[in-house]
C-alpha cells in the first residue's frame, strides 16, 4: 500500500506541474458529521464529531487519483461504542481512500483503497467511519445494458472490521477475496444480478431479480454459502404518493453470514438480521410517510428465533448537502437504542 500511496503522490505532482497555469487540477470535497448514540442494554452513550476530507485530481488521459482522510473524535463519553470509535474505544483517523482510477475503452479500473458496495462486501455507513476496502475493482460495459464486474480485495477497515483504525486482512487467514458479477438490465423494468465470491473456506453465490415501475418494486433474492447454507426471500414496496409501504420475508436453511458489511437481506434492521442463527425466519412490515423535507417511518420485524425489533425513524434532508436522522430501536427484552446523526457535505 505504501507503494500505491507514493505512486498517487507522484501522479498528483505531475498533474500539478503539467497544469501549473490552471487553478482547478485538484478538487476538494468533504463532510462534517456529528452523532449521538445511547444503548440501554449496555448502559452506554457516546457523543462524537468527525467526518472526512477528500482530494480528487482532474483527469489526465482518462486517469485520476483520489485521497480521503476520515476521522472520528468523542466529545462526551466513550463507553465501548464501536459504531463511533475504534476497537480500543478511542478516537482515530485513517486514509480510507487512496486510489488511481483509469478508464480504457469501456472498462473502468480502480487500484487502491476505495469504497465498495456489493451484496456481501459493502460500506455499511451506520456510524462515523464506514467500511473501506483495499484492492482492485473493474467494471466493463462493452455490452449494452450489461455490466461485468471483478473485485480483488485483500484488506479492509472501518465500522465492520475487527481492526477499525487501520487496514488489515479481510479474511482471518490473510487471504484475499475474489468476486465476479454480471448485472443485466435489458429486460423491461427488470434487473437481473448474479454474484460469486471466492473465499478461503467457502464460496458465496447471490442471485437477485428486481422489477420496478413508477409506483412499485418487487425483488426476489437467493443465496448459497458453501454447500448447505441457503437463504432466500422476497421484498415488495408500494408507493401511494407521500406514503410508502414495504413487506419483506426471509427464510434460512442452516446458518448464513452477513459477509463484510451490513449484509444483503431484505429483513435486516438497525440491530438485527437473519444471520448467525440456525434456520431463522423473519417477516418485515414497514410504512414511510414523506412531508416536505421530513421522512417518518416505522419498521417492525418478527424473527422466528430471538427478539423482534421495531425501528422508529425520523429523517430531515434540507438539500443534497445537509441531512439528519434520528432512529429509536426497540429490541424488547434486548433493550433500546437511540441514535442521532447529522451531516454537512461540501
Amino acid at each position: 500500500m505504501k507503494q500505491i500511496i507514493l505512486m498517487l503522490l507522484c501522479y498528483i505532482y505531475l498533474l500539478a506541474d503539467k497544469d501549473n497555469n490552471s487553478n482547478n487540477f485538484l478538487f476538494l470535497d468533504g463532510e462534517v458529521r456529528g452523532g449521538f448514540i445511547s444503548d440501554e442494554n449496555k448502559n452506554i452513550s457516546t457523543l462524537a464529531i468527525g467526518g472526512n476530507l477528500g482530494v480528487t485530481t482532474n483527469k489526465y488521459k482518462n486517469t485520476s487519483a483520489r485521497f480521503v482522510l476520515y476521522t472520528t473524535n468523542h466529545l462526551l463519553d466513550k463507553n465501548e461504542n464501536e459504531l463511533f470509535l475504534n476497537q480500543d474505544n478511542q478516537n482515530y483517523y485513517i486514509i480510507g481512500e487512496a486510489y488511481i482510477e483509469s478508464k480504457l475503452f469501456n472498462t473502468t479500473l480502480k487500484v487502491g483503497r476505495q469504497q465498495v458496495d456489493t451484496p456481501y462486501i459493502d460500506s455499511d455507513d451506520v456510524g462515523m467511519i464506514p467500511n473501506r476496502f483495499e484492492g482492485l475493482t473493474s467494471i466493463n460495459k462493452s455490452i449494452d445494458d450489461v455490466a461485468l464486474m471483478l473485485f480483488y480485495l485483500n484488506r479492509w477497515s472501518g465500522v465492520g472490521a475487527v481492526i477499525k483504525d487501520r487496514f488489515s486482512s479481510i479474511q482471518d487467514d490473510g487471504e484475499y477475496i475474489l468476486a465476479v458479477a454480471v448485472i443485466y438490465e435489458k429486460l423491461h423494468n427488470t434487473t437481473l444480478e448474479a454474484w460469486h465470491y471466492k473465499m478461503s473456506d467457502e464460496d458465496y453465490l447471490y442471485l437477485l431479480t428486481k422489477y420496478e415501475n413508477h409506483n412499485s418494486k418487487l425483488e426476489i433474492q437467493y443465496t448459497k454459502q458453501g454447500d448447505k447454507k441457503i437463504a432466500y426471500g422476497a421484498n415488495a414496496r408500494f408507493d401511494f404518493g407521500n406514503l410508502d409501504l414495504r413487506f419483506a420475508y426471509n427464510v434460512v436453511d442452516g446458518v448464513v453470514s452477513d459477509g463484510f458489511g451490513g449484509g444483503p437481506f431484505f429483513t435486516s434492521v438497525e440491530a438485527h438480521t437473519i444471520a448467525d442463527i440456525v434456520n431463522q425466519e423473519a417477516l418485515l412490515i414497514s410504512g414511510e410517510y414523506e412531508i416536505d423535507l421530513f421522512d417518518f417511518s416505522i419498521t417492525n420485524v418478527w424473527f422466528l428465533d430471538g427478539e423482534n425489533q421495531t425501528d422508529y425513524l425520523s429523517a430531515y434532508k434540507y438539500n443534497d448537502n445537509i441531512d439528519s436522522y434520528l432512529i429509536y430501536s426497540d429490541r424488547y427484552k434486548d433493550g433500546t437504542t437511540l441514535k442521532f446523526v447529522s451531516s454537512y457535505k461540501f
